[in-house]
């Protein structure tokens, strides 16, 4: 066994010490946070936006039913908008401190959206909740809207 000068023993050691490897585990946390951050979308899926769209249209429902009054959906090329029958006949912007939800809201760019309602025109809810029947399409994902008033995200 080999001694020092000093008389003394060399301990050799193998193995990394605890410093070593923290500095390997931050390194690797590093990458693998860059890794997931590039691999994000960068802006709502289809399904966000249907899921928006659907809880949008049970919110004015809602608001037909509460509110005695006519409340329907405008679709445009850009996004959408709600409208509600006044006495001089459909009213937009719907959005109030009362409804903020309903505010008008764009498309993203490059969403495909494909609409289908009965009749043409606005998709409407009238007072006793019932509804023009309609399927819009955002991407995969459709959201059909019955008779009934009833909304189905799929």
């Amino acid at each position: 066994m080999p001694t020092s000068a000093t008389g003394k023993r060399r301990v050799t050691r193998n193995g990394f010490t605890l410093i070593e490897l923290m500095v390997v585990i931050a390194i690797l946390g590093v990458a693998a946070s860059a890794v997931v951050l590039t691999g994000l979308p960068s802006g709502p899926t289809p399904r966000q936006e249907a899921e928006t769209l659907g809880a949008r249209l049970s919110a004015a429902r809602t608001l037909a039913i509460t509110a005695n009054t006519d409340t329907a959906l405008l679709l445009t090329p850009s996004g959408y908008r709600f409208e509600t029958r006044g006495p001089q006949g459909w009213q937009s912007p719907l959005a109030t401190r009362r409804a903020p939800v309903l505010a008008a809201h764009d498309w993203p760019a490059g969403m495909q959206v494909d609409a289908r309602i009965e009749g043409g025109g606005r998709l409407r809810f009238d007072a006793t909740g019932l509804a023009t029947p309609a399927t819009i399409s955002i991407g995969n994902v459709r959201v059909s809207v019955s008779a009934a008033g009833e909304i189905d995200v799929q």
